[in-house]
């Protein structure tokens, strides 16, 4: 496989990680966290299940009020579930328009982590193009040569 070939699998490569880091960090649960409605809410009930390779995996439930009144229950899987206990309040954000879309501040929806991963693919993305380009020339060059 020449460079070329090489660039443009590299570069399919690279969209395919922008769609995984887009979508593995769930973008309707970024567009809570920017753009919702914050507030406190009490914990109700802390739970770990069991996954199939016996990872434990922690949930929180929670109660909150809106702002126009309605109790609303929801669930995260934070990584401050050893820190709280039942009774607890703790930050939350939801979508006003539709309150069972939320999640706890501190659950880490890592705007940083997100924007990291999308920088990697778009700087993948620029450097394959660059190795295509290059190769291009070089492949137009050599046949404009031999003509």
């Amino acid at each position: 496989m020449d460079i070329g070939g090489l660039a443009i699998f590299l570069l399919i490569c690279a969209f395919f990680y922008i769609f995984y880091v887009l979508f593995s960090f769930q973008i309707n649960d970024q567009i809570t966290f920017i753009n919702g409605t914050r507030t406190f809410a009490v914990v109700i009930e802390k739970t770990t299940e069991t996954t199939i390779d016996d990872t434990p995996y922690h949930w929180i439930k929670y109660t909150f009020v809106t702002s126009n009144g309605v109790i609303t229950r929801g669930e995260d899987d934070a990584a401050i579930w050893s820190k709280l206990k039942e009774g607890d309040k703790i930050e939350i954000v939801y979508d006003p328009k539709n309150p069972e879309s939320n999640l706890i501040v501190s659950s880490g929806v890592s705007s940083w982590i997100w924007t990291i991963g999308v920088l990697i693919g778009l700087g993948s993305i620029l450097f394959c193009t660059y190795l295509i380009l290059r190769w291009l020339i070089r492949k137009i060059a050599e046949v404009w040569k031999n003509s």
